[in-house]
């Protein structure tokens, strides 16, 4: 992530394949991943305007976006079928085949490792997954959505999030009842 032109123009130099995401925070402003092109490369000057994603662009055979809530993992498969823009599966979302899947015990190892390091409860992460079968990590979201791959392959993952605010709201009366110090201090109000 970057708004400096000069490294822009390293990262880029050394990449064959490069993919960029510009960061908008209204819907409105929402652009999909694209392909860095030879008009991208003449306007890098324009990303000291806002920060810019560029991420090496993985050749695969699916993306994996793996949803954690709290000690849960629900991985999803979205394979675009031939898509016309294989670089942002959410172009293709309709046509695309989403289902349920398993990760090698590796790769929920190192997912799990990632989200404790980071000190989250709740992560959407994004992988893809070459031919070789290799996964490679391109990002994590804090905030990444997760209702469209529930609704499409079936997984529990609203009763999972549920249950995290709950175990949350139960362990913050906890802390209101005793104190920090583990002194009960009187009836508490229902927070």
């Amino acid at each position: 992530m970057t708004n400096d032109p000069a490294a822009a123009r390293a990262f880029l130099a050394v990449r064959r394949l490069t993919v960029y995401k510009a960061l908008h925070p209204e819907r409105a402003l929402w652009r999909e991943t694209r392909l860095v092109g030879s008009a991208e490369r003449r306007a890098l000057g324009a990303v000291r305007i806002a920060p810019v994603i560029f991420q090496e662009h993985v050749l695969g055979d699916r993306d994996v976006r793996v949803t954690v809530v709290g000690e849960e993992l629900f991985a999803t498969a979205i394979e675009p079928r031939g898509a016309a823009y294989p670089w942002d599966y959410r172009f293709s979302w309709a046509e695309a085949s989403v289902t349920a899947c398993c990760l090698p015990a590796r790769v929920g190892r190192s997912v799990r490792r990632l989200v404790d390091r980071m000190g989250l409860s709740y992560a959407a992460i994004d992988l893809r997954r070459r031919p070789d079968g290799e996964h490679v990590f391109p990002e994590v979201n804090p905030g990444g959505q997760w209702l469209g791959f529930a609704e499409r392959t079936g997984q529990p993952i609203a009763a999972a999030v549920a249950r995290l605010l709950v175990g949350g709201l139960r362990r913050a009366r906890d802390l209101q009842r005793t104190g920090q110090d583990g002194r009960r201090q009187g009836p508490v109000e229902n927070p």
